[in-house]
């Protein structure tokens, strides 16, 4: 049961690191349309990773619900990075413009 918990986490983050850095490109973008297109494909993304644990539940010999919430708490996890690497980038660019004042 461990291995599966662990396992699913890790999958979760893996997930939400991809998920974090196509949030991070849009936000760099600063353009609604790639703000949108990012946050469906994360989505998706999310999504995707909980359906293949799903489908996955009777190849690999892991439980399957302590793996199925872990994945979801991991990919929960990576909104906490996201909002710390937002705050990052806010926290530059209002230093930024006070240094200009």
């Amino acid at each position: 049961m461990i291995v599966g918990i662990a396992a699913g986490f890790l999958f979760g983050l893996a997930v939400a690191g991809v998920n974090t850095a196509v949030m991070a490109r849009a936000l760099r973008s600063r353009s609604a349309g790639a703000l949108t297109v990012a946050v469906a494909l994360r989505t998706v993304l999310d999504l995707l990773a909980l359906g293949a644990v799903y489908l996955t539940r009777s190849v690999l010999p892991l439980p399957f619900e302590p793996t199925l919430i872990a994945t979801a708490v991991g990919l929960s996890v990576g909104i906490f990075g996201l909002a710390i690497l937002t705050m990052r980038q806010r926290s530059r660019t209002d230093s930024a413009e006070k240094e200009g004042e």
